[in-house]
């Protein structure tokens, strides 16, 4: 005979799992994060088991949005930490935009001199 667990519970699980999804853990990796073994980390994703406020704290600070978690409003991730990451990667993807545009250019220019070399010893 099937248990039934709370709704409110099982969805939040669900969402749990996808938490556990996004960082690519496993149950047992997962759980090493917060202190507790695989079977725990099971049962919170079914729904079986509340959420320890501990592991709703970490979850807090990792940058997940707990809003989402506990109701499922929302995004998955705390809407200004997904901002400052997409800052953080623009100011990163432009430095590196930079380093290849410079790295492209060098190379042009070598390739040129080369080429330059190459031809003027070719017709001596």
């Amino acid at each position: 005979m099937a248990a039934n667990y709370p709704v409110k519970n099982v969805e939040m699980g669900s969402r749990l799992r996808e938490i556990r999804e996004y960082l690519g853990d496993t149950q047992t990796t997962f759980a090493a994060r917060f202190g507790r073994n695989r079977h725990d980390v099971a049962n919170y994703e079914r729904g079986r088991t509340d959420l320890p406020s501990s592991v709703i704290g970490v979850l807090d600070k990792l940058g997940f949005n707990i809003t989402w978690l506990v109701t499922g409003e929302g995004y998955l991730l705390k809407m200004d930490d997904l901002l400052s990451r997409f800052k953080t990667l623009s100011n990163e993807f432009e430095k590196l935009s930079v380093d290849y545009r410079m790295e492209y250019d060098d190379l042009l220019r070598a390739l040129a001199k080369a080429e330059h070399k190459r031809d003027s010893q070719g017709r001596s």
